[in-house]
């Protein structure tokens, strides 16, 4: 979790890198959308400067600060995105790549015109994250549980069930 006006802060580092060296997936929530005075191209500069390309926006805020009023997907962008601190767009090309990234035959068939089915996606994006191909980042805010709904989707649409993960 990164707190959305202070960034990157060092327990965040030290997690993130455990939980690669142990073979985990992750997902980067930034937290206090509501804040003031929050940066938040930066914020995203910084996350990729750090731990690379991989860390992608699953949504992008509508607004922040006391604007802060929602999110928007950026795998499947809506049609209304207004007041969008970034455009999801043109994140949703750079998304769906480090999806099919885990599946060389979806990848081809991308490069050569086609979009991947609503189930490839579906299917790859467990296998993205848990091979570190895609970290995912959604933006919420705790206080006012704006974005809370879209986290949890994110939680289940992106992370194995707890079954099929092998306990040692």
């Amino acid at each position: 979790v990164i707190n959305a006006h202070s960034g990157i802060e060092v327990n965040t580092r030290r997690v993130f890198k455990e939980a690669e060296q142990a073979g985990i997936g992750r997902i980067l929530v930034i937290n206090k959308m509501d804040s003031d005075n929050i940066e938040f191209e930066a914020l995203i500069s910084n996350i990729q400067e750090i731990w690379g390309p991989r860390c992608v926006l699953l949504n992008v805020p509508l607004g922040s600060g006391e604007d802060f009023k929602g999110v928007a997907s950026t795998l499947h962008v809506p049609d209304d995105t207004t007041g969008a601190l970034v455009d999801p767009a043109e994140i949703s090309e750079s998304l769906v790549e480090s999806i099919i990234e885990v599946d060389e035959e979806v990848m081809e068939r991308y490069f050569e015109g086609k979009q991947p089915t609503d189930d490839e996606l579906s299917r790859l994006i467990v296998r993205a994250v848990v091979e570190g191909t895609l970290v995912p980042i959604v933006c919420v805010s705790g206080t006012t549980d704006t974005g809370l709904d879209e986290l949890l989707d994110a939680l289940v649409m992106c992370t194995p069930s707890p079954a099929a993960v092998n306990r040692t």
